[in-house]
């Protein structure tokens, strides 16, 4: 065999052994990604990280949609309650009441200045003194603003106090050391019981779920709410003692989660009232009415109506 054929030889025996060797690398490099995303992927939908990670996004967040259905005594209520929180928070509910053939829609928009109300529709099958179905077109679509200040301090939308005061648990966008503090009280007391060993997994629209059963003491609750509305401007519990609550029956309630946004999707309180929540991020698009009348004017349309 020639000098230049046995280089050839050698130099294709080295570049086989590179190839082998480079193989070799990129195979135990794919065996390490897999194993990473296996880990990640079992670590990140642990029931019981989903559960304290949704608590905890709740706290940080820029908004939320809420919607919830309330029945009873023949009627029945839904809302659908969008929170803008920041510098700019705002509130938007839009409410129907039914209660047999009668429907009553209406908007309220709550800012830290005022609140707005109008009617969006009404229905309902009484007639008028002439006989004639009820003519309420002098007040539909019409936005009347309140005649006092949303809040005291003008610093957060009145709906906040009317909506995230019932929550089982709050929303917001707090500061990193008031998220620290509030989630600290709720892991000290016990806030939230629940056994992670024995949480349902569910599918809806493609997304995992985690439907968590959730015991709540009333007056460990209201304590930490009364540090929760501190942080939040609240005030309306200020004056509220919560060891008059402590004789109380503990609630159970059922908490749903999408196991990898880590987000609370819906609680059922178990007495026919339910909440799903949606949209977070998001803000408020409805503007401020630039001519609204005054809540009296419109209590005096309504007096009208014949």
């Amino acid at each position: 065999m020639s000098q230049f054929s046995f280089n050839e030889l050698f130099d294709e025996l080295q570049a086989r052994e590179r190839l082998v060797y480079l193989v070799g690398i990129g195979g135990g490099i794919a065996l390490l990604l897999l194993a990473g995303f296996l880990w990640w992927h079992t670590t990140s939908v642990n029931p019981q990280r989903v559960f304290w990670g949704a608590i905890q996004n709740n706290f940080a967040t820029q908004g939320v949609t809420l919607e919830s259905t309330q029945q009873s005594s023949g009627s029945q209520t839904d809302q659908h309650i969008q929170l803008q929180f920041g510098t700019d928070p705002k509130g938007l509910s839009l409410t129907t009441l039914t209660q047999g053939k009668a429907v009553v829609k209406t908007e309220n928009l709550s800012t830290p200045a005022a609140d707005y109300t109008r009617y969006e529709h009404i229905e309902t099958d009484k007639k008028g003194k002439n006989g004639k179905p009820l003519d309420t077109s002098h007040i539909l679509g019409v936005w009347a603003k309140s005649s006092t200040a949303a809040s005291p301090d003008k610093q957060v939308p009145q709906l906040f106090s009317q909506v995230l005061l019932g929550l089982s648990v709050p929303f917001g966008n707090l500061s990193a050391s008031q998220r620290q503090a509030l989630m600290q009280e709720i892991h000290d007391d016990n806030l939230y019981n629940t056994s992670f060993q024995t949480v349902k997994k569910q599918q809806h629209n493609g997304r995992l779920q985690y439907v968590y059963s959730v015991n709540l003491q009333p007056i460990l609750y209201l304590r930490f709410m009364k540090d929760y509305a501190k942080n939040m401007g609240l005030h309306e519990l200020d004056k509220v003692d919560p060891n008059s609550y402590s004789g109380a029956k503990p609630l159970t309630l059922q908490w749903t989660i999408d196991a990898h946004s880590r987000q609370l999707v819906g609680v059922d309180y178990g007495n026919g009232h339910k909440e799903t929540y949606s949209g977070y991020g998001l803000s408020v698009q409805t503007a401020v009415p630039a001519h609204p009348i005054s809540s009296a004017e419109l209590q005096k349309r309504l007096s009208q109506v014949q």
